[in-house]
């Protein structure tokens, strides 16, 4: 879940209210200061990580 966290916090909000049952308001406004209070680091990718882009048909020899 931490890394759903640091790619959006909204979807970690969303996700968070349903997997721990969070049925009041109270509970909902605390996990949300949470992610005010302790913000996560976003998700970074390198230069290595990045998928290489494919030669078209033309380069690759195809017609």
């Amino acid at each position: 879940m931490e890394c759903l966290r640091r790619v959006d916090d909204i979807a970690y909000l969303r996700w968070m209210a349903i997997s721990k049952s969070i049925d009041s308001v109270g509970d909902f406004r605390a996990e949300a200061l949470a992610l005010l209070t302790h913000p996560s680091p976003r998700l970074e990718f390198s230069v290595e990580s990045q998928p290489r882009a494919r030669p078209n048909r033309r380069e690759a020899g195809f017609r």
